[in-house]
C-alpha cells in the first residue's frame, strides 16, 4: 500500500497499480485490514488481478471514510470500485 497514492498488486506473472478516488479521510485505522479482506474476497470470487485490485482498493477506501469498524454497504463498495483506476505495471520495473 502507498496510502492515498494507491497500491501495487503483484502476482508471479502480472502486476497492477490501483489508484483510489480522492475522498475525505476520517480515520486510517483498519485500512490495511480492509484491503487484505478485499484481496481475499476477490480471490475467493475468482477475480482477475486487476479486478481483485479494484475490489481491495475499494474496501480500503470505504474503511477510511468513516470512523469505526466494518464496511458501509455493498452498493458503496461497488460505487467506489468503479472509480478506482487500475493500470498495468511492468514486472521488470519492480
Amino acid at each position: 500500500s502507498m496510502g492515498k497514492q494507491g497500491a501495487l498488486y503483484v502476482e508471479a506473472d502480472e502486476a497492477v497499480r490501483a489508484t483510489p478516488p480522492e475522498v475525505v479521510v476520517q480515520s486510517t485505522v483498519g485500512a490495511g485490514d480492509a484491503m487484505v479482506a478485499g484481496i481475499v474476497a476477490g480471490k475467493r470470487r475468482g477475480l482477475s488481478l486487476p479486478d481483485c485490485a479494484r475490489l481491495a482498493t475499494a474496501f480500503s477506501v470505504d474503511a477510511v471514510t468513516h470512523i469505526g469498524s466494518g464496511l458501509t454497504s455493498r452498493e458503496a463498495i461497488e460505487s467506489i470500485a468503479q472509480q478506482v483506476a487500475v493500470t498495468p505495471v511492468s514486472l521488470k520495473s519492480l
